[in-house]
């Protein structure tokens, strides 16, 4: 079963939050005080740590996607961009400025 692109995307960004959250609490109870690095604290940056690499990983799955699109032919489905993606065709650099053509590049 696979999870529709937009349902994928709102999940992600709630656990996002939901971690944010708790890191965010983690400070207001003082379970992040200065000088001491307990387990608590410990917990904390690891909670901020995946939640940053979720939001990174995130964006560049679709930053691939979007620059994979526009070098595609008009009327490319997203499952054809997947599908691409998922093969390991070249796809375009995710550090494409925005202001140059995508071109496929082999990675």
């Amino acid at each position: 079963m696979t999870v529709p692109p937009l349902i994928k995307e709102i999940a992600v960004g709630e656990v996002r939050h939901v971690l944010g959250e708790l890191a965010g609490g983690l400070v207001l109870h003082g379970y992040l005080m200065q000088g001491a690095i307990s387990p608590e604290v410990l917990s904390g940056i690891s909670l901020a740590i995946v939640t940053m690499l979720l939001s990174a990983l995130s964006k560049v799955g679709a930053k691939q996607k979007s620059l994979t699109a526009a070098m595609m032919p008009a009327g490319s489905t997203e499952a054809q961009v997947k599908n691409v993606i998922a093969l390991g065709f070249p796809t375009p650099s995710v550090l494409t400025p925005a202001n140059q053509a995508p071109v496929a590049t082999v990675h």
